[in-house]
């Protein structure tokens, strides 16, 4: 059998050096680079183009494809070196996820002291760090392992094929072509009430089944088969969030146009807008697309729209590396993988800070798991009392196999740095997340579980240390950071005022319903699998600490989601530990039920909504032209709901008012008996006050579409509200494209 990490395919997907390979005394056994091949490695050769392409100054999305290899490669493969990872999995993490946090806090500094030269800065340090890994990656291919032959891309295409098998490669390729197929044949301005899940095909469901049922039956054979595993995943990856970009011509949900604002605000200025919104402070994902658009002149809305299906992969490989630490078992690491894929319905990985903190805070909880959880060497360690308790930590927390080699002091000072780096990056990214990793680290280190107070120590001072750079920003909010609420309300996220449709309701209901079922999956896995000898005590801290956050915080309403979201890896974790426990012939069968059950939830939640997270092209068209006018100042929102918003580069200067959409329903009332001339006069009369200059007003079909869905709007589209709007001349219309309009509000 031909090691697939020793073709050149390997070494291309995956640093030279990162791969381990164990010498030594089995009882102190430490980590060797492993180094295969000969001549200038992949990686070195992409630096070096990135780097040369942009000192030429050449712009377009081939350089710009180029520049984002080489930007999440660097200085990744330099770092992952020192820390010794334990596979190929995990350094692809490493690699990543500290060249984000790097360029993160690269692009930070450049827009705080506001000396913004993004192109000639990505030059000049990608320049340098290629160069760098070209000469380090010379010197170590003298050391390359003995025996080590490297082999042609032939060879390792003839490799992989033999390791995946012919038949699961036709049934893919075969897959693939019918869901390519169905594409044609779903129609998004037919969505109704059921959202997407009523418009695809029966063709686009039985593929997708058989995807999921491709990555159930590798992931519980008896032989670890990742690659079967990974092609599976995917495919089911590609079919979920590949189908939209390939049928709209928008980016899916309204929020995404306003992310493309705040990078746009940041390039075009080249300064941070403190003053602005929040965006301004935790610019980690703004900053470094910011950085991206300046260096190559390429926009995000030309990737955004495909955002979701590349996250989602980073994510997965995360969770993926999270669970085997924690469970150590490859097996459980691959279902579990499968099950978060398909019971993440939270939609969190669209083009938002959100989606890049996952895969950070995800990063971060892994790392910590392979490299600093460490079992309780005895009662008397137990931070936590009283002593009965140590028996159930004794039997929960991981096991001495997990502690058994020797890392030398430089290699655990580059871990514990490494994990500073990530989590610094996150704390920049966004605020919430940060708080939700905390959480299962606190009550690990709370246990014993965790007890490198070094790596403590230099996280608490770089969590400081962020705390004291946001402070002008919290002062400028009053220091209100949204704690507190009633719990109930926490929990019940985004309540609805009055009666929504039958069918909106339903979807919510079944929607709240599949949340309750994955979490007593979870329970059910977790016991199943302890009686079964099973370590699931971290993945019970990851499942279970982020429920904190509904005591504090609603999160706008969104509390609930998020603790839903933040507990999904440890949620996965024990189920797929739950179904892997004690295997029988109807193990098998059972995870294929389970998985495709909530493959079925998952379409009804995610899909489910999609008439309201759709975005028509004419409302891009609308606020385009509205961010074109000189003399625009102001911005109602009252019959569009946050809409494609604040997409231009003048995005501080128009003031958008997302806020007040409802409470126009108090002023427009149909049974009130005053003549809607006069309702629509306390309109513009509201509206003029709220800020001098000149006011606009759009409408567009994405506020009808959400208040319909929320029950709390007395009109019945577009057509109702100009006949409306047709009865005070106050209200005049400057132009529309298709369904959106373009209205001025005179004083």
């Amino acid at each position: 059998m031909i090691d697939i990490s020793e073709t050149w395919l390997g070494m291309l997907l995956t640093p030279a050096t990162t791969a381990a390979a164990r010498v030594g005394n089995p009882q102190t056994e430490v980590l060797a680079p492993v180094t295969p091949g000969s001549g200038p490695s992949p990686v070195t050769v992409v630096g070096i183009a990135a780097a040369a392409c942009l000192g030429f100054g050449w712009q377009g999305p081939v350089v710009a494809a180029l520049v984002a290899v080489a930007i999440l490669a660097f200085p990744g493969v330099l770092l992952v070196r020192l820390v010794a990872a334990t596979d190929r999995a995990e350094a692809f993490v490493v690699v990543v996820a500290t060249s984000v946090a790097t360029w993160s806090i690269i692009a930070h500094v450049l827009l705080s002291v506001a000396w913004w030269h993004p192109r000639e800065v990505a030059a000049a340090v990608l320049g340098v760090l290629a160069l760098a890994h070209a000469v380090i990656d010379g010197r170590s291919r003298r050391t390359r392992r003995p025996g080590a032959v490297p082999l042609g891309p032939l060879t390792a295409l003839r490799a992989w094929w033999w390791q995946l098998g012919p038949a699961h490669l036709a049934v893919l390729a075969i897959a693939f072509a019918v869901w390519a197929a169905t594409l044609s044949r779903i129609d998004t301005d037919a969505i109704g009430d059921w959202g997407l899940i009523a418009r695809v095909p029966v063709p686009w469901l039985v593929v997708l089944a058989l995807g999921v049922g491709l990555a159930v039956r590798a992931a519980t054979s008896k032989a670890a088969e990742t690659l079967r595993v990974a092609t599976a995943i995917g495919f089911v990856t590609i079919v979920l969030y590949a189908t939209l970009p390939l049928v709209v011509s928008t980016i899916r949900y309204p929020w995404s146009y306003k992310h493309l604002g705040v990078i746009r605000l940041l390039d075009t200025t080249g300064r941070l807008h403190t003053d602005v919104d929040i965006y301004n402070t935790f610019s980690g994902m703004f900053s470094v697309g910011a950085l991206m658009r300046g260096a190559t002149g390429v926009d995000p809305e030309s990737y955004a729209a495909w955002w979701q299906l590349g996250v989602t992969a980073f994510v997965l490989v995360a969770v993926w590396n999270l669970v085997r630490r924690m469970s150590g078992d490859i097996r459980v690491a691959h279902l579990a993988t499968v099950v978060f894929l398909v019971a993440d319905w939270v939609a969190q990985n669209y083009f938002s800070p959100q989606s890049v903190a996952t895969f950070l805070g995800i990063t971060v909880l892994a790392l910590v798991c392979s490299w600093f959880v460490r079992p309780v060497p005895g009662r008397q360690r137990l931070l936590l009392r009283p002593r009965p308790f140590a028996a159930l930590v004794n039997r929960l927390g991981p096991e001495a196999t997990l502690d058994g080699q020797v890392v030398y002091r430089p290699v655990m000072m580059a871990r514990r740095w490494c994990v500073v780096l990530v989590f610094g990056a996150l704390l920049m990214t966004h605020a919430l997340t940060p708080a939700a990793v905390l959480l299962p680290i606190g009550a690990a280190v709370a246990i014993g579980w965790i007890r490198d107070w070094r790596l403590l120590t230099l996280g608490a001072v770089v969590a400081v240390a962020w705390a004291v750079r946001c402070i002008p920003y919290f002062e400028s909010q009053g220091y209100d950071l949204g704690f507190g609420g009633a719990v109930a309300d926490n929990i019940a996220g985004n309540r609805i005022g009055a009666v929504p449709p039958p069918t909106f309701e339903l979807v919510g209901t079944l929607t709240r319903v599949f949340v309750v079922a994955v979490w007593m999956l979870a329970v059910a896995g977790f016991v199943r699998a302890t009686r079964a000898g099973a370590r699931t005590g971290m993945a019970l801290l990851i499942a279970v600490t982020p429920f904190v956050v509904v005591l504090v915080n609603a999160y706008g309403g969104e509390a609930i989601y998020r603790v839903y979201l933040y507990s999904l890896p440890g949620v996965a974790a024990l189920i797929a530990a739950g179904l892997s426990a004690r295997p029988s012939r109807v193990q098998r069968p059972l995870a294929a039920v389970v998985v495709l059950a909530l493959t079925a939830g998952f379409l009804v939640a995610h899909y489910g909504r999609e008439r309201q997270n759709n975005v028509d092209s004419s409302e891009v068209a609308i606020e385009r032209l509205l961010g074109s006018l000189p003399d625009r100042e102001y911005v109602g929102t009252h019959f569009v709901s946050i809409g494609p918003l604040n997409q231009t580069a003048s995005y501080p200067t128009v003031d958008f008012d997302d806020e007040w959409s409802p409470s126009v329903v108090d002023m427009l009332d149909r049974d009130s008996g005053v003549p809607f001339a006069q309702q629509l006069d306390r309109v513009a009369d509201n509206l003029s006050l709220l800020t001098p200059g000149n006011t606009y007003l759009t409408v567009t079909p994405g506020m009808f579409e959400e208040l319909r869905a929320e029950g709390g709007w007395p009109f019945a589209g577009v057509d109702d509200a100009l006949a409306l709007l047709a009865t005070n001349p106050r209200f005049v219309a400057i132009t529309h494209v298709d369904d959106s309009w373009l209205f001025r509000v005179l004083p």
